[in-house]
């Protein structure tokens, strides 16, 4: 028989936005002892840095107005995923997100303020806490209040402590698990192991395990930090857990690593996105007009070296600029955050606008873009091509001249009859290219914001054996659980990271705690 070094009820490996709720729901459930573990020293996990969380037919969504059902939201979600996903789980949480969101509004500290569709405009299912009604403190706000909830409760934490495998008693029963803290070796013995540790995101290995097809060089990865590497997944595996080939990869759209305001010049509507080519390759309203964005981010995916360029005449430029709009919620996340330096000379110009709400304007950008783009089409970075001829625009490309003057001509074509006859862009952003000077920006990385499931569980997150059976004491929570999602994109779930990490940290919680008590009849 193991012997143990310290014993829990529920042992929660993981102190992010799926481990904090497991932990509080498993001992409002009734467990006596709750044990966190995480190998960092401190809590929240990449659900602190985390702006929006899903919810349909929730207390925020009433008090903002918003009418969306769940039947609608589940059907759209399901055919995007073509039903490859776990049509039960997904209808659980979807019909569960609402009262979730209630629950957290129990909690000291969390009340949403904030309702909006990060991109599109129909789906309001992003439930944020905001500040200053602009910039989203979402994951924070919930990751601190709950664990400072759990601490009132009596949750032990034990931080700084690295779980590297779990332990069994005979095939399929899990009784706790070997970690490490400050290189001594321990064993903790548990009834219920809830493993929520994350996504295999931040381990190159995994991922050219599951993608070894995928070009993963020109990628900017959101979630790659070093505690996201899959410990979850691999403990799971080695104990003999079922595997799952559903693994998602959620992608965002092209960047640019180091100016966010060229990354917003590109996610936009107004310039048109050609590859190595010269060719467009994608419907450019995508990230404003539909529910789910990683749309985008597929389409170019798909291109040569993730290689893109957002394409624009002066005049659509200058029109752009004097339009002042917040096109998409991304943008008043992040239109703040372009560079300091925006607001100063915004300010320089007219200080008043910088005065109450205009110093949290998140179109202050659009004030100095043209000056930057001029900066960096001389400066020799090879980021802005500024030009003047098709001629230029060809070789800052590398493409043949004659095919991209074709593409223009059924750019401004498109433009004259309103009508865009190759993807169908609204016809609303639909501008011509024939005002020189004319910008490129040159995109080589394209933005990564998660690679989503990995660890199969059941509608009661109990991890599956290689039997199909599930294991006894072994639940797992968060993003690297498959089930939720289809292989490509969100569908209508905007919000699904954070959403269904608490979502199923609360159910696993919950469900371990009725195991414990069943153990103890």
């Amino acid at each position: 028989m193991e012997q143990f070094d310290r014993t829990a009820d529920v042992l929660v490996i993981g102190a992010g936005g799926s481990g904090l709720p497991a932990a509080l729901s498993a001992k409002q459930a009734g467990a006596e002892h709750v044990l966190v573990v995480d190998r960092r020293k401190v809590v929240g996990g990449t659900g602190a840095i985390i702006g929006h969380m899903f919810a349909v037919e929730s207390p925020a969504q009433k008090r903002a107005g918003v009418h969306i059902t769940n039947d609608e939201v589940y059907r759209r979600h399901m055919e995007c995923a073509h039903w490859a996903c776990d049509a039960r789980m997904a209808r659980d949480f979807i019909n569960s997100s609402g009262k979730i969101a209630e629950w957290l509004e129990t909690i000291p500290g969390i009340r949403f303020n904030h309702v909006s569709a990060t991109s599109g405009t129909y789906y309001k299912t992003s439930l944020s806490i905001t500040e200053d009604n602009i910039m989203p403190v979402t994951g924070r706000v919930i990751t601190d209040s709950i664990a400072k909830e759990c601490k009132r409760l009596g949750v032990e934490f034990l931080m700084g402590t690295r779980v590297r495998s779990l332990i069994k008693d005979g095939d399929r029963k899990v009784v706790g698990v070997y970690a490490t803290q400050k290189n001594a070796e321990m064993r903790i013995g548990a009834k219920a192991v809830i493993v929520a540790t994350g996504s295999i995101t931040g381990n190159a290995e995994l991922r050219k395990k599951f993608y070894p097809e995928a070009n993963f060089e020109n990628t900017e990865i959101t979630a790659s930090y070093p505690w996201v590497n899959g410990d979850g997944y691999l403990m799971t595996q080695e104990a003999g857990a079922l595997k799952d080939p559903l693994m998602t990869r959620l992608y965002i759209g092209p960047t640019v690593t180091g100016h966010m305001f060229m990354q917003m010049y590109l996610s936009r509507p107004y310039d048109y996105l050609l590859n190595k080519f010269g060719m467009r390759f994608v419907n450019e309203d995508l990230f404003i007009t539909n529910d789910d964005h990683s749309m985008l981010g597929s389409a170019v995916d798909r291109q040569p070296l993730h290689l893109c360029y957002g394409l624009m005449d002066s005049d659509t430029l200058h029109t752009m600029v004097e339009r002042q709009e917040v096109l998409n919620n991304f943008e008043g996340m992040f239109g703040q955050q372009v560079d300091e330096d925006f607001y100063e000379k915004a300010a320089d110009v007219d200080p008043q606008k910088m005065v109450g709400e205009g110093a949290n304007n998140p179109c202050a950008w659009l004030d100095t873009l043209e000056e930057n783009l001029n900066k960096f089409a001389s400066d020799g970075s090879g980021l802005v091509c500024k030009a003047d001829t098709v001629e230029e625009l060809a070789a800052f490309i590398g493409c043949d001249r004659d095919d991209l003057q074709a593409q223009i001509d059924r750019i401004n074509e498109h433009a004259a009859n309103h009508y865009d006859a190759e993807f169908l862009k609204d016809p609303k952003w639909v501008y011509p290219v024939k005002t020189p000077p004319y910008y490129l920006v040159k995109s080589e990385t394209i933005f990564l914001d998660s690679i989503f499931g990995g660890i199969r569980v059941d509608s009661r997150m109990r991890v599956l054996h290689e039997s199909n059976e599930p294991f006894e004491g072994l639940y797992a929570a968060g993003i690297g659980v498959s089930g939720f999602i289809g292989s490509h994109g969100l569908g209508a779930l905007d919000g699904t990271a954070f959403g269904s990490s608490v979502y199923s940290g609360y159910t696993a919680g919950r469900q371990a705690a009725d195991y414990c008590r069943k153990l103890s009849r």
